[in-house]
């Protein structure tokens, strides 16, 4: 338990009358709050050294009555708690008065002082000064100070148990034992939920890299209660563990909204499965407030020349052999305008002018048209026999499926090399500006293109490079099996060129 101490003193301020408002103090870590009594005096009645009313009448005897009961009220607080800081002594201070306030409280009081031994004094240590106790309870000193020093014995288990109790009803305190159990239950929770996934794998109704996904929300959770101290239960993720989530996630670990977001996702995921199998959780998670956050991402990808280069650079002598299945795979990604799930483990086929898919994702349906990529020809095997991949690439079990994290890798790797060919990105000016937001507010930073792109740029290359051939939007969201155009807008980005042609047409129409 931190170390606190109580005392009191008047305020310096006076009031109207000239008396000076009584106030009770509770110091901890050397930070003091000031709790009032509700007596004022003037300072000729005052006694500094003691921090008591100068015993003269009656009234003076009540008053120093009020004054050591709210020290004991707050001694009461903080002795029951493990760490008694200025937040929990507060919202346990009311809780504690609803008893000590009555007879009773002061019969047990009077009852446990006759029980209490001879005391060491260290209840110094605590209180500053308590003085003419012989005039307030007709009992010694000693044997007040003996009183507080035996705190735990007087505040019975019970009711210590009562106020950690009512703290934890508000969801303000948590004690040891209680957030233990909580982790515990959360742990265990979380691990029959991983175990569910991880059958869903084996059994094809989930994918490998959502499970990863999961496992690392789990990871990411641990660390941030070990790093903060935030315990973690079921029912504990509220809109103050949202916050201090957020924090950690981007102030401490420096990421970005994207990243925060996708674990909020996995998060909602969780604590819906919790509902769906009858398990209690804190249902704020279901509201607005629990946002998933997203960044608004410049939209980068490969135009057609460098896809052409792309194509060209398999038979140049920087590039690896390894790099050649990286190339046909980005360019039939950018002809099909798919998702890198859909190049894994979608269906595939040929029909008369077209090559039609069935994504797996969300059950929607490609049709694009053979005429729109030369680079079709790369999946017939009688016209290109030493193809590297099939779609879908995940075509035999034999067949070890490509992570999107090492494409990712390897496709920055071969664009590098395929850029300094061309003289192309390597130098400082040659940076691009993209945006990163925390919260929402937007970061400007700089770096080099082939750093930029992933598989998901080249399902922004298809649709961009359809509609800079003339195609309407409506017909490409068609083309690709997005209904909605807003969907569709992300993926898009008129460049310089296209922004060039479209002016050079509108001004020849005038």
């Amino acid at each position: 338990m931190g170390k606190f101490s109580i005392s009191a003193r008047l305020k310096s301020r006076a009031n109207a009358d000239g008396t000076h408002p009584v106030q009770v103090t509770y110091t901890y870590n050397r930070d003091t709050k000031e709790y009032p009594t509700g007596i004022a005096v003037d300072k000729a009645s005052w006694d500094s050294v003691k921090k008591l009313v100068v015993v003269r009448t009656d009234e003076s005897v009540a008053a120093n009555h009020k004054i050591q009961t709210v020290q004991a009220l707050l001694f009461s607080v903080a002795s029951a708690l493990p760490e008694p800081t200025h937040e929990l002594v507060k919202a346990g201070y009311p809780i504690a008065a609803e008893r000590a306030v009555t007879a009773q409280w002061i019969a047990d009081t009077q009852a446990a002082m006759k029980r209490i031994e001879e005391s060491d004094g260290a209840i110094d240590d605590v209180f500053q000064s308590i003085g003419n106790m012989n005039e307030v309870l007709q009992y010694e000193r000693a044997s007040f100070r003996d009183l507080m020093n035996e705190g735990a014995a007087i505040q019975t288990q019970a009711k210590k148990n009562r106020i950690i109790q009512r703290l934890e009803e508000k969801g303000i305190y948590k004690s040891n034992d209680k957030a233990l159990a909580d982790r515990k239950l959360f742990d265990k929770t979380f691990e029959r939920f991983l175990t569910e996934c991880e059958e869903l794998v084996r059994t094809g109704g989930l994918k490998k890299g959502t499970l990863t996904q999961r496992k690392a929300l789990f990871t990411s959770l641990s660390k941030f209660s070990q790093a903060t101290q935030y315990p973690l239960s079921l029912d504990g993720f509220d809109i103050k563990f949202y916050a201090a989530y957020q924090q950690w996630a981007l102030d401490i670990e420096g990421n970005y909204d994207n990243h925060f977001g996708g674990l909020i996702k996995r998060l909602v995921t969780f604590l819906g499965w919790c509902v769906e199998n009858g398990i209690t959780v804190n249902p704020i998670f279901r509201s607005r407030k629990f946002k998933v956050t997203k960044e608004v991402f410049d939209v980068v990808f490969l135009n057609q020349e460098e896809l052409e280069w792309l194509d060209e650079f398999r038979n140049h002598k920087n590039c690896k052999p390894s790099w050649i299945r990286i190339i046909d795979m980005a360019l039939v990604q950018a002809s099909l305008g798919c998702r890198y799930s859909d190049m894994v483990d979608s269906s595939w086929y040929f029909e008369g002018k077209f090559i039609k898919g069935y994504t797996h994702k969300n059950t929607s349906s490609y049709k694009i048209p053979l005429a729109t990529s030369k680079w079709f020809d790369i999946l017939r095997k009688s016209e290109y026999p030493n193809r590297s991949f099939a779609l879908p690439v995940r075509h035999s079990e034999a067949v070890k499926v490509l992570s999107e994290q090492k494409f990712n890798k390897y496709i920055k790797e071969c664009l590098k090399a395929m850029y300094e060919t061309h003289g192309l990105h390597i130098h400082e000016h040659e940076m691009l500006a993209k945006l990163k937001t925390k919260r929402g507010v937007g970061k400007p930073e700089y770096d080099y293109k082939y750093n930029m792109i992933s598989s998901h740029s080249l399902r922004r290359s298809f649709v961009s490079n359809m509609v800079r051939l003339g195609y309407k939007q409506e017909t490409v969201g068609t083309m690709i099996g997005t209904k909605d155009l807003r969907e569709l807008a992300k993926y898009f980005k008129a460049d310089e060129e296209m922004i060039l042609q479209e002016t050079d047409r509108l001004l020849k129409a005038n």
